[in-house]
């Protein structure tokens, strides 16, 4: 972040592919450059689940997990799974995220982001807000892709024809998802908390 997006609040991010799960009441949003994987539920199996750490398999990989309601205050998530990967000390780390169903891909839309001095903890993982009415449900997505094929037009005369319509729609939608959360996952897990995950991890490994 420049000096420059400090000063204003209301940022637009490059418009940076995200990956929109559902997590509660809210609709997050993980950079795309993080996710390694989409998994659904039944794809993992839990290895160890303990207060010092929890391990789950996909495949023959082993990873350390988190659940991400939890991470941001909210009940437990189990419909789907998220690996993020990033580089932790000159090493790559994967790990699991047990989120809400994954909604789509697209570009993030214009986003307010938070000072960090807001939280006591996982600063930084919040990174900011912003509003459901600007991302689109699964059948919208799909929807977007016909537009960008060259239905522009198509879609002025229908918004000419029914902008009522839509806008009522569109209100029923922002009821379902009021609310839009980005998130920085490197941030979301305190240094301590990964370190001792990725040990158990190590751990479980050289024991299988």
């Amino acid at each position: 972040m420049t000096a420059a997006d400090v000063r204003r609040p209301d940022v637009d991010p490059a418009r940076e592919l995200c990956v929109f799960v559902g997590c509660h009441h809210v609709v997050a949003a993980i950079p795309a450059r993080f996710v390694e994987r989409l998994v659904l539920a039944d794809e993992a199996r839990t290895v160890s689940e303990a207060a010092s750490g929890w391990i789950i398999g996909v495949d023959k990989n082993y990873f350390p997990a988190f659940d991400l309601g939890l991470l941001v205050g909210l009940p437990k998530l189990r419909e789907a799974w998220v690996l993020a990967r990033w580089t932790h000390r000159g090493k790559d780390v994967v790990v699991a995220f047990s989120t809400g169903r994954c909604l789509f891909v697209q570009p993030l839309p214009k986003v307010t982001r938070l000072p960090r001095q807001l939280f006591t903890s996982r600063r930084g993982g919040i990174v900011g807000v912003f509003s459901a009415t600007s991302v689109r449900t699964g059948r919208e997505a799909r929807e977007g892709n016909q537009a960008r094929e060259g239905n522009q037009a198509r879609e002025g005369n229908q918004a000419r024809e029914g902008n009522e319509a839509r806008e009522g729609d569109e209100g029923r939608e922002g009821d379902e998802l009021p609310a839009g959360i980005l998130l920085d996952p490197r941030r979301l897990i305190p240094e301590e908390e990964l370190e001792r995950a990725v040990k158990q991890l190590g751990s479980k490994t050289r024991r299988t």
